[in-house]
């Protein structure tokens, strides 16, 4: 994002038409609005919007579970992809859990983008799901577990 400044917040009701667009555009089985609403109602779910010049670029929609947090959904808009927006998100959400904390995802092996920016910030694949997705896709269930910094 050069010379831009990215700015996060939690994410709110108003934001669910930027955030079903997004999802719409780079989720091979895009989320319904009736789900976005019950993950960005959940009080102890983490959330987080992306914003450029007060525009929604990207979200991060995190379940917590105990001390485990399971990565829901991540996107971000096309026009802005491979700026490092999703990364920073990742990166927020890090460094704001204890170490111990694990954190889990599921990524199709046809998105080699995503997957690379999960190997770069140490997830791990533990197990492949074969034909997960409607598309007859895999799906790498990957794992990080936080280290004292």
């Amino acid at each position: 994002m050069k010379g831009t400044v990215l700015k996060h917040r939690p994410i709110n009701s108003s934001d669910l038409p930027d955030i079903l667009k997004i999802n719409n555009q780079v989720q091979l089985n895009p989320w319904t609005q009736a789900d976005i609403e019950v993950e960005i109602s959940k009080q102890c779910n983490f959330s987080k919007a992306a914003l450029k010049e007060d525009k929604l670029v990207g979200y991060l929609l995190v379940r917590e579970c105990g001390k485990d947090l399971e990565i829901m959904s991540i996107g971000v808009d096309q026009k802005h992809q491979r700026s490092g927006i999703g990364s920073a998100l990742l990166k927020e959400l890090i460094q704001s859990k204890p170490p111990s904390t694990e954190l889990f995802l599921e990524v199709s092996h046809e998105n080699q983008p995503a997957q690379a920016i999960y190997l770069r910030m140490g997830f791990e694949t533990y197990l492949v799901r074969k034909s997960y997705y409607g598309d007859g896709s895999n799906a790498l269930c990957m794992k990080l577990r936080l280290a004292n910094p």
